[in-house]
């Protein structure tokens, strides 16, 4: 537990503090949601088979959906983004993209998780996403445009 502690004090302490003291009580409440759900998807991922870990993204609402905005449903995805770039392991595509979905059904917004693939010198690769009505909310880079998505999954 000592290496993990100093590992994420480490983590934790690359974020300024003047960006800290902008983030509303909301903000570090979904960052704090964020923390914890990107752990346990992680710990799932690594634990489950795909059919399982692709259930946690299907969770059932908690909250009404309410009045929610891309603007506000972006925030949401940039506060998972932060919570994953300070994990002690590195979160990949699939475990970012399950957790988003996951706390975003949780309040009510009806998310979609998609999964892509592409060939690309002789190697397939995969890529995981999640859109809300047609927008894709999370994918530095934009790469979601360069995979075929995979229906039915």
């Amino acid at each position: 537990w000592r290496v993990w502690y100093e590992r994420l004090g480490h983590l934790w302490s690359r974020w300024a503090p003047h960006r800290a003291r902008r983030l509303s009580a909301g903000d570090w409440a979904v960052l704090v949601e964020a923390y914890w759900t990107l752990a346990v998807v992680e710990a799932r991922r690594r634990l489950l088979p795909g059919p399982k870990l692709l259930r946690l993204a299907e969770g059932p609402a908690i909250s009404p959906a309410g009045q929610w905005t891309l603007e506000k449903i972006r925030r949401v995805a940039w506060l998972v983004e932060v919570a994953a770039n300070r994990q002690p392991v590195e979160i990949r595509c699939l475990t970012r993209s399950v957790a988003l979905a996951r706390i975003l059904r949780r309040r009510g917004v009806q998310a979609e998780l998609r999964m892509g693939v592409k060939s690309e010198a002789g190697r397939i690769d995969a890529h995981a996403w999640v859109e809300w009505q047609g927008r894709v909310l999370h994918d530095p880079g934009e790469q979601s445009g360069a995979y075929v998505e995979l229906q039915g999954v």
